[in-house]
């Protein structure tokens, strides 16, 4: 069985759209506990198949991430193998916590172990596939992240506790959101140092300088007012993930956690599931 991790953004600036439609980013990238289960079964053939199970109600048949980077990487490759991938789903869809682009890197990873095509062939596959695959690729539990999401480098994990929490009923089309965005003002990106020094130093001050960009969008929801609030007095920090729609909580006081998550599920039982994990 592989595993596949959820991330979470600690902190993401957008830039302006661009002719292609594409935007860059600045983000601060971590890896979270919250996974994917994923067995992947693997032999050549004389016609090229892949056939996904698991994901059924999630998506059309082949249109999932881990069904592209198949077939792109036999593309690349110019190998025909059929692949056969069960997925047991743990990381929520449209939750902004990359579960799908996590899926496609440890199915590249994976096939890199038996037909090995290098390095820099298997990232350019990546980098179809999605913007968040190559951070997933790369093994970094935390990493600067620009670019389009393809340029990686690797930051210290500064030890967290996290809690995730996904609305019920809501989810974020990352699409929509990046349109929605597009029509708004947003302030300069943040310097890399700057949130990186902020990052080793703790998250009572991350407040001060990490923001999501996306906020600006998704901040109207009543449901991020509320939780935003209940962040409030806390020692840590609370945002959101991607383009969301999970919120999540972090701080180096485990009691912290409990708290916000008790905060949470009192104060809004029936519109969230949550999920306790770490960093580092």
């Amino acid at each position: 069985m592989l595993l596949a991790p959820a991330k979470i953004n600690l902190h993401l600036a957008v830039g302006e759209r661009e002719v292609d439609g594409y935007h860059q980013i600045s983000s601060l990238f971590c890896k979270v506990g919250l996974c994917d289960e994923i067995h992947l079964a693997v032999e050549r053939a004389d016609s090229p198949s892949v056939r996904v199970t698991g994901l059924e109600g999630i998506c059309q048949t082949g249109e999932d991430t881990m069904s592209k980077a198949v077939l792109f990487w036999m593309k690349e490759s110019c190998i025909s193998l059929s692949v056969g991938i069960a997925c047991r789903k743990h990381i929520p869809q449209q939750a902004g916590l990359g579960g799908g682009s996590s899926d496609a890197a440890v199915v590249l990873r994976e096939l890199e172990t038996i037909f090995p095509l290098g390095w820099q062939r298997l990232e350019a596959v990546a980098e179809r596939v999605g913007c968040d695959v190559p951070f997933f690729l790369s093994g970094a539990e935390c990493a600067w992240v620009t670019g389009r999401g393809e340029q990686i480098e690797t930051v210290m994990p500064h030890h967290l506790f996290v809690c995730l929490v996904m609305p019920r009923g809501f989810s974020s089309s990352t699409r929509d959101a990046y349109h929605a965005l597009d029509s708004l003002e947003r302030p300069l990106p943040v310097a890399k140092d700057e949130v990186l020094a902020a990052f080793q130093k703790g998250s009572y001050g991350y407040g001060d300088v990490f923001r999501n960009d996306f906020l600006l969008v998704l901040g109207v929801n009543p449901f991020y007012k509320k939780i935003g609030a209940l962040c409030k007095g806390l020692k840590g920090y609370g945002g959101l993930s991607g383009s969301g729609a999970c919120w999540f909580f972090v701080s180096e006081d485990k009691g912290e956690l409990l708290r916000f998550r008790k905060l949470v599920q009192e104060a809004m039982p029936d519109m969230q599931d949550n999920w306790m994990s770490e960093i580092g």
